[in-house]
């Protein structure tokens, strides 16, 4: 359950208006809840970072970081009341949108889309018209497969051409064993770092070279309500998020062993130094969502059919 209660300790720091102006000083002490958009990566080190160091409980935040059955899992947790912030994708706060989902997008962890599509050298694919009748993997986030199927159409194909598979926490392993011919949905900085350690060659096409246009791609989600009621405390956690952000920049070493010390999955501790280096420079300097991308997004979504009315940018984050 959710920490509604402890996060009353904190009720007097913000206002509901957009300012978010504070009323009392910061003495007292809050508990969040949060839960990860997967397995604890380099594009969740800045986060992660501020939890090692402590940033959080200093900050007067005592943090609880979770992690999703499954990547599609984390919009539930926060609607339900099992998480009081997830991190999640913009792109899926838009679709929330269109369904009445009562969810905000309130802070910027990756200012960028990192989400690509990736083979294998010497795969014999050269682009995604090769990827005709191969198999393709993604997580399984619903925005990752509608925007698979617009990169296809730009070169000519459909969903029908291809065999589709959730890939879950396993893309990786099924690109390196050779169960896919492609992964779309995951990052070069992350899987693609993880298998060059395990001695393959990724071909990485970014997917604003496939017509995927520029957003605020990883991002931290509240219900619309408790952002209203607690607006300190979640501009507060973002603050401390970047702090965690620069620190782990200034010492990559320190956020290399923020997420080590959070992962359990298949990637070596190599692996992950590998793409927590690569990832530094992609993280947010200032966890602010910019509007105008925002607004472009929306407007891609709607042009591509994927929502049928274009929410206000202060609808999804406001």
């Amino acid at each position: 359950m959710a920490a509604a209660v402890s996060l009353l300790a904190f009720s007097g720091c913000g206002s509901d208006s957009d300012t978010g102006s504070e009323t009392q000083p910061r003495e007292s002490f809050a508990t969040l809840d949060l839960t990860l958009d997967g397995q604890p990566d380099p594009e969740t080190a800045g986060l992660l970072t501020a939890e090692y160091l402590g940033l959080y409980r200093e900050g007067g935040i005592g943090l609880e970081v979770g992690t999703p059955l499954t990547p599609q899992r984390p919009l539930e947790y926060v609607v339900g009341d099992l998480a009081d912030i997830v991190v999640s994708y913009l792109p899926q706060v838009v679709l929330a949108q269109e369904e009445g989902v009562p969810v905000v997008a309130f802070g910027s962890l990756i200012p960028h889309p990192t989400m690509a599509m990736i083979w294998l050298k010497g795969s014999g694919i050269d682009s995604v018209a090769d990827l005709k009748g191969k198999t393709i993997a993604y997580p399984g986030v619903p925005f990752q497969k509608d925007f698979l199927e617009a990169v296809l159409n730009r070169d000519g194909l459909t969903l029908d051409d291809v065999k589709v598979r959730e890939g879950g926490y396993g893309m990786v392993a099924l690109l390196a064993e050779g169960k896919v011919d492609a992964t779309f949905g995951g990052s070069g900085n992350v899987e693609g770092a993880a298998l060059e350690a395990h001695g393959l060659e990724p071909v990485v096409t970014p997917a604003t070279e496939l017509g995927v246009p520029d957003y605020d791609e990883l991002v931290f989600v509240t219900r619309r309500d408790r952002l209203a009621r607690h607006r300190g405390l979640y501009r507060h956690f973002v603050e401390l998020a970047t702090e965690g952000t620069q620190a782990a920049k200034e010492d990559p070493a320190a956020g290399s062993k923020a997420v080590v010390a959070q992962y359990f999955g298949g990637t070596t501790p190599g692996g992950i130094r590998a793409g927590v280096e690569a990832t530094l420079p992609l993280l947010s300097e200032d966890g602010q969502i910019d509007p105008a991308r925002t607004a472009d997004l929306i407007a891609w979504m709607y042009k591509e059919g994927m929502i049928q009315r274009e929410p206000r940018v202060s609808r999804v984050a406001p």
